[in-house]
């Protein structure tokens, strides 16, 4: 009785297929697992861009309504990127400032006295940056009434305005970031609390 030495496995083309099927079958788990990671990041950082807008809207909103406009030095027409406002005590003042070149809003805290011109943003060493994971592409603000509506010296007193600031903000991820090509806007209008001017308690 003969004995087969032939042993059976695998040719050479059955192993070059199963090859090719197992590098398909792993490119395309890397390719989904890339997509899932890189759609988590751009999740996240898109959470962090619009928490720290609503941040930034809510400080604006808790500066406004706890301060008055000041008519007297800023233009209310929404072409300046900054705009003061006045403490209910008379005893302060905050200016809120956009610096298109960094980019960044601020806001400074200084005392304040009448016909005191502030400083000029750019150039303050004593500001709270407002944004930092995120840069501002633009930013505009519009004042209603455009006239000082408890201005009893210029004949524009009419108690039934009560200043309104309308902000447009477009935020973007900073640079490097995966959504740093993308933006999105919000837009909000908050009204003053402060029913009466503040200017002469600082004479």
């Amino acid at each position: 009785m003969k004995i087969s030495k032939e042993k059976s496995g695998f040719t050479l083309i059955e192993m070059l297929v199963a090859m090719s099927i197992f590098v398909v079958f792993v490119g395309i788990l890397i390719n989904s697992y890339t997509s899932i990671l890189r759609a988590y990041t751009e999740a996240n950082q898109y959470r962090e861009v619009y928490v720290e807008a609503r941040d930034i809207f809510e400080t604006l909103s808790r500066e406004i309504r706890d301060g008055m406009y000041d008519y007297n030095i800023v233009n209310p027409k929404g072409t300046d990127k900054r705009f003061l406002l006045v403490s209910k005590d008379g005893m302060y003042r905050t200016e809120i400032c956009y610096d298109e070149g960094d980019s960044k809003l601020s806001l400074i805290k200084s005392d304040f006295k009448l016909d005191d011109t502030p400083q000029v943003c750019s150039t303050s060493s004593d500001k709270d940056v407002l944004n930092y994971n995120t840069r501002i592409a633009d930013f505009k603000y519009y004042i209603t009434p455009s006239f000082d509506p408890y201005d009893i010296d210029k004949g524009s007193f009419d108690n039934q305005f009560q200043p309104m600031i309308t902000f447009y903000i477009e935020f973007q991820a900073n640079e490097g970031s995966l959504m740093e090509d993308q933006s999105f806007a919000l837009q909000t209008t908050i009204t003053s609390r402060i029913y009466n001017q503040v200017y002469e308690k600082a004479s």
